[in-house]
This record gives C-alpha cells, sequence and structure tokens, in this order.
C-alpha cells in the first residue's frame, strides 16, 4: 500500500542521473504503422543538465529523409483510409520546407547518421514524448536496413506527466488554488487533463509554434521537462496520493490488457500453426 506519493519521488530518481548526457529526440513519421510507414525526420539535441535551472546545449542533430518509392506510388492514389493522409501529415510535420544547411538523404542515412549520433555519447539518458513509440519506431525501421539500436536508458515525459503532473495539479485544483486552476483550463480535454506536447509547452510557456517539426519538438520538451522539474521542486512534500494512485492503477490496467491481447494473438498463432499441421 502506498503511503505517501510526492513529487519527491521522481526527483530523487532523476538526480541520480544529471551526470549522463541528456538526448532529447523526436521522430516524424507518415504513420503509425512502424513496418508500412516511413519516418521522415529525426530531430535531437544533446545537454548537459548538471544545473537543470542552466541547461546547456552541446550537440545536435538533424535531417529529413526522402520519400521511399513505394511512400510515392501510394501517393499517386486517392487516399480512401481513416485518420490523415500522407499529404495531410507531410503538411502537419512542415517536411517540405527548406532544411538550410543539409540535405534531404535517404531513409537508411536517416537513421544510420542518428544511430552513429547516440553512439557518440555512451554514458546517455534519452528522453522523449511517447517514448516508447520513436524507440519502437526508430528500432523497426532500423532493422530493415540490417542495423539494430543498443539498449539505452530512457525517460518518458508523458509518463512523467501522467504519473505526477496530472495528479499534482489535481490536487491544486482540489484545494482551490488559482494557480493548479489556471493550468487545468489550459490543459482541458474532452475528459481529462491533456497530456500532449503542445498543450504542455503552452502551460509552461514554452513556445509551441513550430510543434510537429522534430528540432523544435525537441527544443519544446527540454522546456516542458525543466518546467515540470522547477514546479516538482517547489511542491516536493505535497501529497498527491489520491490522484497518483488512480493514474497509476490506469496504467496498471492498461499493462494487463495489452499483456491479455498479445497472449491471445500469439494462442490464435499456435492454433493456427496446429490446423495447418493437420
Amino acid at each position: 500500500m502506498l503511503s505517501k506519493a510526492t513529487t519527491k519521488l521522481f526527483l530523487r530518481d532523476i538526480g541520480t542521473k544529471k551526470q549522463k548526457y541528456w538526448i532529447f529526440f523526436d521522430t516524424e513519421t507518415l504513420g503509425f504503422n512502424s513496418h508500412k510507414h516511413q519516418l521522415t525526420e529525426i530531430g535531437a539535441i544533446v545537454v548537459d543538465m548538471r544545473n537543470p535551472r542552466c541547461p546547456i546545449v552541446v550537440d545536435s542533430y538533424r535531417q529529413k529523409s526522402r520519400l521511399l518509392s513505394l511512400t510515392r506510388l501510394r501517393m499517386c492514389y486517392p487516399f480512401e483510409g481513416r485518420g490523415m493522409s500522407y499529404s495531410d501529415i507531410m503538411s502537419m510535420t512542415r517536411y517540405g520546407e527548406p532544411p538550410g544547411t543539409f540535405q534531404f538523404v535517404n531513409e537508411d542515412e536517416l537513421i544510420s547518421g542518428f544511430l552513429e549520433f547516440l553512439n557518440r555519447y555512451n554514458n546517455s539518458l534519452l528522453i522523449a514524448h511517447n517514448a516508447s513509440f520513436d524507440m519502437k519506431y526508430v528500432s523497426v525501421r532500423a532493422s530493415k536496413y540490417g542495423m539494430s539500436m543498443k539498449r539505452h536508458d530512457v525517460l518518458d515525459t508523458h509518463n512523467v506527466a501522467k504519473l505526477y503532473l496530472k495528479p499534482l495539479i489535481k490536487t491544486g485544483v482540489e484545494a482551490g488554488e488559482e494557480y493548479y486552476l489556471e493550468l487545468s483550463k489550459v490543459l482541458a480535454g474532452k475528459r481529462d487533463l491533456s497530456i500532449r506536447l503542445g498543450h504542455l509547452a503552452k502551460a509552461f510557456g514554452v513556445d509551441s509554434d513550430q510543434w510537429h517539426s522534430a528540432i523544435a519538438d525537441v527544443y519544446m520538451l527540454m522546456g516542458v521537462l525543466t518546467g515540470m522539474m522547477s514546479l516538482f521542486e517547489k511542491e516536493k512534500d505535497r501529497d498527491i496520493t489520491k490522484f497518483f494512485s488512480g493514474e497509476a492503477m490506469k496504467k496498471h490496467r492498461r499493462r494487463r490488457r495489452k499483456s491479455r491481447k498479445e497472449k491471445g494473438v500469439r494462442r490464435h498463432k499456435r492454433m493456427a500453426a496446429l490446423r495447418n499441421q493437420a
């Protein structure tokens, strides 16, 4: 039974990683299926965070990839699916904007360049918003070209916001505090507080005009994380157990549903294999 949850739990854990190189990164893709849709951009910055109040950017990586022949072929046909078309996604992610001092490269060069960039920093912490998506996408696309991504220590700022920021805001709102009432208005979603990167940026006063451009997103992400850490430091002794427990249980239930679904898929494959043998 959790006796008392506070943001001090997160600060204590992240404090042990200040000596690492913090690599904020983001990907832009043409969909959610890493086996089907290509990567179009990767942006990353390496930050010295030994003093969180004054982060120092020491290196950066940004590259956009050319469209694959298969991607171009798909764009020739009328879009009849759900969601956004390739053209809509490319417009949203500013794919066609002049890259400036670099050239568009092939997707394999985009990935190999990023992996080489990561390999320069052995003692690193990778940071992304919805990190599981970005890590999986890069890993799957890399495997298509015979490359592999090493294991890294990873921090998902989406989870940080879900487990600590949302409970903190809800606790403040319940107490009727003006600051948290304003924050809740900025992050108001249809059912719950929105913790999308652009909305968090607005809440912490970080420029979000170029949202969905990979390199702009990583600078935005750095501002959001430092903003959350500053707030957590101020409120490190506040008890957020009531709402923390709820978010933790939601996450646990999602993991259980995912596990059951994966077991069902494996069972279905085994049964299909047995039927084929018969």
